[in-house]
């Protein structure tokens, strides 16, 4: 999933938080490439081991990109050894004739895993489809989980192919806190949390009263507890939300010290439903600036037919410039012109 970010100053908050939550994966036995994308961005020594030391797999010839280090050669050549990166190093220090297995990489990027924070799709079918695109992290942070721990128990008894972690979802404890009772959900269901019995719940359209937002703030509390990585919320499903009970939510967040991961209210008095307008991004930063907290604003529709429309030039201008007083804000990008549904509506 490509995702563009304004820089915040202290984005590192979010990801040492999501280092300490993500449930992580052995590799596969069976597999002999799936070392090929490292399954974290740790730091990787330069200096190559002895001669007489044979690695598992050297991949060579083929562009190396850190991100996290600003590496970007395609002079380097990977040792890989066990599910480690044993070192990274010019073809005099790396040389693939002193590994067991080489791959030649030539037209290739060789680069850490892909961590997707915006993945619905958690259960093994799903992760082999975004395994191909080079994840080996997929988290659902957006909408999240409620219970959280039960959402880690389906994936660890079905084996989980990728690392996988959650946040603890908004939209399924509120529905729990005003109702008093959780819906069910598993990780069959193609979306996850993203379906109809979770989103078009009337607890939605309900304000909650003082006693709701104390109950939803234990609830909240707890699922962090289990295991939750921050928090997500879906604001554009959840109309009964006031003022008062997202900026309440905010300031848990920042209590907590995690992150909100939230899909804004996404309505545009000139374009109606569906396209985020400054009013939306408006909550979102005077919550942030006043509560301290951190916040990743999903999908913001940047390509295709609406980007001009919706505004994004301007709004990550606002968020760059409030990056610049200290207040952790981040976006991301839908990194296609058409949405999924929007194109299996087509095949069919």
């Amino acid at each position: 999933m490509a995702k563009r970010r304004a820089a915040p100053p202290q984005a590192n908050r979010m990801l040492h938080h999501l280092g300490h939550h993500i449930q992580r994966q052995p590799p596969s036995s069976s597999s002999s490439n799936t070392a090929a994308a490292a399954p974290a961005v740790a730091s990787v020594p330069l200096q190559p081991p002895s001669r007489q030391h044979r690695w598992d797999l050297v991949l060579y010839g083929g562009r190396v990109i850190d991100p996290e280090s600003g590496t970007d050669s395609t002079d380097l050549n990977v040792a890989v050894l066990g599910d480690k990166i044993a070192a990274v190093g010019p073809a005099a220090q790396v040389d693939p004739a002193h590994a067991i297995t080489s791959k030649d990489c030539r037209g290739l990027v060789v680069c850490p895993g892909f961590i997707d924070l915006h993945a619905h799709g958690q259960n093994n079918h799903s992760a082999m489809l975004q395994a191909f695109d080079g994840v080996t992290t997929q988290l659902e942070l957006e909408l999240g989980t409620w219970p959280v721990e039960s959402f880690l128990a389906q994936r660890e008894a079905e084996g989980a192919l990728l690392n996988f972690g959650s946040s603890v979802g908004h939209i399924p404890t509120r529905v729990a806190a005003l109702t008093g009772s959780a819906v069910p959900f598993s990780i069959n269901d193609p979306c996850c949390m993203l379906e109809t019995k979770q989103t078009d719940q009337p607890a939605h359209r309900q304000r909650a009263d003082t006693a709701d937002l104390q109950q939803l703030d234990e609830m909240l509390h707890e699922g962090l507890e289990q295991g939750g990585i921050g928090i997500g919320a879906g604001f554009v499903y959840t109309p009964g939300a006031d003022h008062k009970e997202t900026y309440e939510l905010i300031r848990t967040v920042a209590k907590h010290g995690v992150c909100l991961f939230v899909h804004i209210r996404q309505v545009h008095p000139l374009h109606g439903q569906g396209m985020v307008g400054m009013e939306d991004l408006h909550e979102i930063l005077a919550n942030a600036a006043t509560s301290g907290a951190s916040i990743h604003i999903c999908h913001c529709l940047a390509t295709g037919r609406y980007a001009g429309a919706s505004g994004f030039a301007d709004m990550l201008d606002m968020v760059t410039r409030i990056n610049e007083h200290g207040v952790d804000i981040s976006l991301e990008q839908y990194p296609c012109a058409s949405i999924s549904w929007i194109v299996i509506h087509c095949l069919v």
